[in-house]
Parts: structure tokens; C-alpha cells; sequence
């Protein structure tokens, strides 16, 4: 009898072991940059939090890999070169804002004709 209960024991930890579902992979923040302007990107910097990540140059209309960043918003300090010069687009602050969960995302960057640093670049921001 004690064999028989001894075994029915051993077969119920296993089948707790064995059934217990893992817990969830933590997946990484991940964003790409899209062009989606008529001017060729160069040198492009994106710095979120202590991230500082740099893109390959993108041609008009062109999407870049995706790139792991710890933390970061719908919007961040973006540094591009168009024909020599170069673009930034300033957030404020991120009063207000909450951070992105674990996911994949695009910042689609436009630049207008403006010549003047801070007001040429725009981003629209999606979740893939």
C-alpha cells in the first residue's frame, strides 16, 4: 500500500513539473526607423533615456532594421543629416508620457522644405 502511494505521489509531481507552463520570454523594445520623406537620411542618431543608437543612412522612402532600446517613448531626441546639413528633432519633456512595453515599433520620420534646424523633421509614431 505505502509502494502504491509512494508512486500515485511520484506520478502527481511530475505531472505539476511537467504541466507547469514557463513564464513569458521578456521581448525586447524595438524600433525602426521609416523614411518617409523625399530627402536621403544620414548619420541618424535616436537617444532615448541613456539609449543612444545609430541607424545606417536611409534613402527616401526606405525603412531601416530594428534596433533594441532598454526604455523609450512614442517620441525621442532625433538627429539626422539631409544634404550636409543637420536636423534634430527636440522633444520637451515626457511630462505625461508612458514608457513603451516590450513590442515592435516604427518612428516614421517626414522632413519638409524648412531650412531651420529644430522645425524641418516630423514623426508619426506606430505600433507594429
Amino acid at each position: 500500500m505505502m509502494n502504491k502511494l509512494i508512486v500515485l505521489l511520484a506520478m502527481m509531481m511530475t505531472a505539476l513539473v511537467c504541466c507547469t507552463p514557463e513564464p513569458p520570454v521578456q521581448e525586447d523594445i524595438q524600433i525602426r526607423i521609416e523614411n518617409i520623406s523625399g530627402f536621403d537620411y544620414k548619420n541618424i542618431k535616436v537617444i532615448s533615456f541613456n539609449d543612444e543608437v545609430v541607424y545606417n543612412d536611409l534613402d527616401s522612402s526606405t525603412s531601416s532594421e530594428y534596433k533594441v532600446f532598454e526604455r523609450a517613448y512614442e517620441y525621442a531626441y532625433i538627429e539626422i543629416i539631409i544634404d550636409g546639413e543637420t536636423y534634430i528633432l527636440q522633444p520637451i519633456d515626457f511630462t505625461g508620457e508612458e514608457e513603451l512595453e516590450p513590442g515592435k515599433y516604427t518612428y516614421q520620420i517626414d522632413a519638409n522644405n524648412s531650412l531651420e534646424q529644430y522645425d524641418k523633421l516630423s514623426l508619426i509614431f506606430r505600433k507594429d
